[in-house]
């Protein structure tokens, strides 16, 4: 059986309820805590010394996955770290962001 709760707010309350929602979750993501550490695609590219059409590249063949936040693609470093162990293309790259 299924509760329900009725709850009157203006359409300024829900709004600024809204926003503080979201604002909070952008942030935590943005501040990289816990097991969401990422970097942006420029990050990554200075990490790993590849150029932008190489990061498209694996994008593409499905070496990495970008999520997104609007537009604008990150890396989560935990899926980095593990694109990078598992590559045939052996890497010296180890990341460390403590």
């Amino acid at each position: 059986m299924k509760t329900s709760l009725n709850i009157q707010l203006s359409i300024e309350e829900l709004k600024e309820l809204i926003e503080g929602t979201v604002r909070a979750s952008l942030s935590a993501l943005l501040n990289n805590t816990g097991d969401n550490k990422m970097m942006s695609v420029r990050r990554v590219c200075e990490y790993l010394d590849i150029s932008k059409q190489t990061y498209y590249n694996w994008v593409k063949g499905g070496i990495l996955k970008p999520f997104y936040i609007g537009h604008k693609p990150y890396i989560r470093v935990q899926e980095l770290q593990d694109a990078i162990s598992t590559s045939p293309v052996k890497s010296q790259h180890q990341i460390d962001l403590s």
